[in-house]
Parts: structure tokens; C-alpha cells; sequence
């Protein structure tokens, strides 16, 4: 639900907010399976890349004069381009995209839930869903 309030919103703070509490819901799947392994390493990978985003982010507020609006931003990418790079590289990892630590750790959760074959469908399409529509925000 998140994802689809995120999606429609134009303030920066509110988008990398609602995406994280989407991404709690990654971590409530990873506790489901009972290997802590997999939980620890997905709580690790997302604050780390969670956490250059919102640097880098509040960066590009902080040099647009506090404006969090992200439609009246443009063009930081010729005057920033460390944190442009920094979020590109987060925002890849978070999405989940192939090669990327992120898409390795989700593969990591869809693993555990082979070991629970009564709740594995129900949670695989509605992760499906969120991973893809993670894509969007």
C-alpha cells in the first residue's frame, strides 16, 4: 500500500519514508522463514544502501535551499554527480535488479520460503508484487 502512496507523492522524504516501510515488509518475509541469516543479511543491505540514499538525497535538498520538491528539481546530476551516482547505485541495489545485492538477498528470502511449502505462494506473489512495483517509486 505504501508503494502506491509513494508513487503519487512529490516530496522526497516521503518517498524514500514510504519505501522503507515497504521494505519492512521484505523483512516481516525473511522472519517467516525462520533463518535469521537471511533477515540479518537483508536488514544489513538495505540500511546500508537505505542509508547513501538518504545522504545523498538530503545533499540535493540541502543545496536546493530545503526544497523537497522533487518536480522542481532538475539538472543536479552536472553539479552533484557523486550523490546522483550514490543514489543510482542505492536505488539499483534497493530495486532488486539482476547482479545487484539487493536481487541476490531477495533471492536469498525466496530460498527460505522453499522451506515453508504451506505459506510459500501466498507470500512469493505478494513479494512479487511489491518487488515490482518498488520499481516504480
Amino acid at each position: 500500500m505504501e508503494v502506491l502512496v509513494s508513487m503519487y507523492s512529490s516530496d522526497t522524504k516521503r518517498i524514500l519514508a514510504y519505501s522503507t516501510i515497504s521494505h519492512c515488509g521484505f523483512l516481516m518475509v525473511a522472519y517467516t522463514t525462520n533463518v535469521i541469516e537471511y533477515t540479518l543479511a537483508y536488514l544489513y543491505i538495505h540500511g546500508f544502501f537505505k542509508a547513501a540514499i538518504f545522504m545523498s538525497v538530503g545533499n540535493v535538498n540541502r543545496f536546493s535551499r530545503n526544497n523537497q520538491d522533487f518536480k522542481k528539481m532538475g539538472n543536479y546530476y552536472k553539479i552533484l554527480p557523486f550523490d546522483c551516482f550514490m543514489c543510482l547505485v542505492g536505488l539499483l541495489n534497493l530495486s532488486g535488479l539482476p547482479f545487484t545485492l539487493g536481487f541476490y538477498i531477495k533471492h536469498l528470502l525466496f530460498i527460505g520460503l522453499n522451506n515453508n511449502p504451506i505459506i510459500f505462494n501466498f507470500i512469493l506473489i505478494n513479494c512479487l508484487f511489491a518487488a515490482f512495483t518498488g520499481l516504480f517509486y
